[in-house]
């Protein structure tokens, strides 16, 4: 009986013995990461940022994938694309009106308008859509006095709120944040009007102050930004809450041509035909000088800040997006577009997507 347990217990333990071996011996891939071993480590510094491109339609640059993915064969000229803040929504104005788009699907959702377009801004909030149609497709001018539409639509239905009269000329502006806001206009002639809201009967032309270039208004801030028309090209911040403006910055014998803002306000980048420059906020110091030759005006930050996109053309005319890494200021390539000849460039806010394309 003592004999037959033992050879009982010995054969367990044989068994037991060999299940042990067999386990350790499993290869290393097929063991599950667990949590504390995030695969997002192997994708640490691939920029997931998807670059849409206007020209003659919409193309989509994959920035990760360094190529075109696809796009929108519309057969009119793109001049702005504008996003919501969650990324899922877009809107390209162009000459023959303004369209919606879904960002992921490449796909066409919603025309806004048919009338050549001069500008689109979203509200703040993204509730509203503002449109800024061509004096030559708005309202008949009378004799003594020309005007141009500005219409304003619900995002939640897409239906019209109404229609302002502008004064013509007008080819850029900042809708106000509410009723005791001001909104912001700049003319073609540079000048820079104010009124509350979208009172226009009451426009505010500041005295003795041009702006050279677009208006950047950012999303945490009420502050507006732009580049005065004179020498050395100050920096212009503008307080849409009080109206009033002064000048936070310009550097001794250079020129500025165009602006950008990174999406947290933190940076702003000053674009000059012979260097460039970064600038903290607020205390407008100098964080990066750049010697990289920007062309073409149309920059933009990453989605992180660490990077640069801008277009170029080549000798035979071509369009590409360069990419310039700021630490070190090193370019990390080109990246061509396909099928138009890009003259706008906006990154699509982080959206789904970026978790989608998450290992």
């Amino acid at each position: 009986m003592i004999l037959r347990c033992g050879s009982r217990l010995l054969f367990i333990l044989m068994c037991l013995g060999g299940c042990r071996d067999t386990s350790d011996s499993l290869p290393a891939e097929s063991v599950v990461p667990t949590h504390s071993e995030p695969l997002t480590h192997r994708v640490l510094d691939v920029p997931q940022d998807r670059i849409f491109v206007g020209g003659r339609g919409v193309e989509l640059i994959d920035a990760a994938a360094g190529q075109a993915i696809g796009g929108l064969d519309w057969k009119t000229q793109i001049s702005q694309i504008r996003f919501t803040q969650n990324g899922l929504r877009a809107f390209a104005g162009s000459s023959s009106g303004v369209f919606e788009f879904d960002p992921h699907k490449l796909e066409l959702r919603h025309v806004f308008t048919t009338a050549k377009v001069v500008s689109i801004r979203l509200a703040p909030d993204d509730d509203k859509l503002f449109i800024l149609e061509a004096a030559s497709q708005s309202v008949k001018a009378s004799p003594t006095k020309s005007v141009q539409r500005l219409k304003v639509f619900d995002l939640a239905n897409n239906s019209l709120l109404g229609t302002h009269q502008l004064p013509k000329d007008v080819i850029d502006f900042v809708p106000a944040r509410s009723s005791v806001h001001f909104s912001i206009f700049r003319f073609d002639d540079g000048r820079v009007a104010l009124a509350k809201d979208f009172a226009v009967s009451k426009l505010k032309i500041l005295p003795s102050l041009k702006s050279s270039s677009r208006l950047f208004s950012s999303m945490n801030t009420s502050m507006v930004y732009f580049l005065e028309s004179a020498k050395n090209s100050p920096l212009i911040e503008l307080d849409e809450k009080t109206g009033k403006w002064k000048r936070v910055f310009s550097q001794e014998g250079l020129e500025f041509s165009d602006l950008s803002l990174t999406a947290d306000g933190a940076q702003l980048l000053l674009v000059g035909d012979a260097r460039s420059l970064i600038l903290k906020y607020p205390s407008y110091d100098v964080s990066l000088l750049l010697k990289t030759r920007l062309d073409l005006g149309q920059v933009t930050f990453s989605i992180d800040n660490r990077r640069l996109y801008f277009l170029e053309l080549d000798e035979e005319q071509r369009s590409h997006i360069s990419v310039l890494l700021l630490d070190g200021e090193k370019r990390q390539g080109q990246i061509p577009t396909e099928k138009i000849i890009g003259r706008i460039i906006a990154i699509q806010p982080r959206s789904e997507y970026a978790v989608m394309q998450t290992p």
